[in-house]
């Protein structure tokens, strides 16, 4: 579980 630098549509953070 982490946060990307950029969450985006396409680049989202992995939350699953």
């Amino acid at each position: 579980m982490y946060l990307d630098p950029i969450p985006t549509l396409f680049h989202h953070p992995k939350i699953l």
